[in-house]
């Protein structure tokens, strides 16, 4: 039984609308907030909201519906929202939109660049530009979020220490806005969070050799309103498929959906959760990102030039190469727009290719321009004999970290871009 709370808002029977997503936790944010005396109201993107939401007042729309979806949030004069459930960046050729989209258009278009954290926080402010308040789901939700201290299991100590390698990868990241999850086995990083989110790291992941902690935070600097950590049965389960011994939170930081049957599958599994206290706040450098990317001195390789965007996201991959350094040796590195898609750190590079190849900002890049960047540690003769497979897919270039010093492997390595049609950098 979850203890009593009491709550300002009881009194009140304030309203608070959710605009929902995919997943359970919008459903688990309205059951909270009912508890707490205040009425939750449902705003549910159509064909992206999947949860049961019987029993509650739902207003669906369409994500390019901006007028309706402000009316809807707006409703009745409720002045607070909160943004719950996985949204994938659309693809905004196929939306339906409104007049509301139409006149907003050179502000959404603004929205929508750079990495998940940044997207989130102009989009809160989009929202509060038109008098609603944004909360955090740990705000309206309290009772969501996990507790300092063991859930469930007996983790080891070795597992334990692992888990503050974890976060202390994650603060690294941090700068880059990339995801909320890695994978520490035996003491090394076996795979960093990308765009595609913590299930299809656990998925990708070869068979278990050793112990595995699954390690997943909130970003140091994150604003906490938006897009918090959250665990479920589902995360538990792909945890346990891919043979994790401990999974490990953030107390305060993180949401745990249906906690009872969350706990219920991990001790099934013998696999243990923890909350721990959040580590102080740590930067990968003296120096801020921007001026690390600036450091960084590019030269072209053959006759296709790369544009001044590409340049830049080299220069961003690269930089995130080095702020690995200290931890792991990262191999690989995909880029587009300033916003970091996924990191190889392990893998061979034609699993890393192969899984990256749908992978970008916007909708199905199959039918879109090629604008990624692949930022490669070294010109192995095995990357270079992988660029012709580049060919159709969405990779603009190759940048490579180190400076290619063999006449002959640079004259290959010109000759398969060349085939590819990408053009090549180097650092200086």
């Amino acid at each position: 039984m979850k203890p009593e709370r009491t709550d300002p808002d009881r009194a009140t029977g304030r309203r608070i609308a959710i605009l929902a997503g995919a997943g359970r936790l919008p459903l688990e944010i309205a059951r909270e907030v009912r508890c707490t005396g205040s009425v939750p109201r449902i705003v549910a993107i159509q064909g992206i909201a999947d949860a049961d939401y019987s029993g509650y007042d739902v207003t669906p729309v369409a994500l390019g519906q901006i007028g309706r979806m402000l009316d809807a949030l707006r409703r009745d004069g409720t002045q607070d929202m909160v943004i719950a459930g996985h949204v994938r960046r659309p693809d905004l050729m196929r939306l339906r939109i409104d007049l509301g989209f139409i006149l907003n258009l050179p502000t959404i278009l603004g929205l929508m660049r750079g990495g998940d954290d940044n997207v989130m926080r102009r989009i809160a402010a989009f929202f509060e530009r038109h008098g609603l308040k944004v909360r955090g789901a740990g705000e309206v939700a309290p009772g969501l979020l996990a507790r300092e201290g063991v859930m469930t299991g007996d983790p080891r100590p070795e597992d334990l220490a692992a888990a503050r390698l974890g976060q202390r990868t994650i603060a690294i990241l941090a700068p880059y806005d990339m995801g909320q999850a890695v994978v520490i086995e035996d003491g090394r990083i076996a795979g960093i969070e990308g765009v595609e989110g913590t299930d299809a790291l656990l998925r990708r992941l070869p068979p278990a050799e050793g112990r595995r902690v699954l390690v997943k935070t909130a970003k140091p600097g994150q604003d906490l309103r938006l897009d918090l950590p959250t665990v479920g049965p589902d995360t538990l389960r792909a945890a346990m498929a891919a043979g994790v011994h401990l999974t490990a939170i953030e107390a305060g930081r993180t949401l745990v959906v249906e906690s009872a049957e969350t706990c219920a599958v991990a001790e099934m599994n013998g696999m243990a959760i923890a909350a721990l206290p959040a580590m102080p706040s740590a930067t990968a450098s003296a120096t801020s990102l921007c001026e690390r990317v600036s450091a960084i001195d590019l030269a072209p390789i053959g006759a296709l030039r790369a544009d001044l965007g590409s340049r830049h996201d080299a220069c961003v991959g690269m930089a995130l190469l080095n702020d690995l350094a200290s931890l792991t040796e990262g191999r690989a590195v995909l880029v587009a727009r300033q916003h970091v898609l996924a990191v190889n750190v392990g893998e061979p590079m034609s699993a890393f290719l192969a899984r990256t190849s749908g992978l970008g900002q916007w909708g199905d890049n199959r039918r879109r321009k090629r604008n990624l960047t692949l930022i490669i540690g070294a010109a192995t003769e095995a990357v270079i004999n992988q660029l012709p497979t580049l060919t159709d897919g969405p990779i603009a270039g190759v940048a490579f970290a180190r400076p290619i010093a063999k006449p002959e492997a640079r004259d290959h390595l010109i000759e398969q871009a060349k085939r590819a049609n990408l053009f090549l950098l180097e650092r200086r």
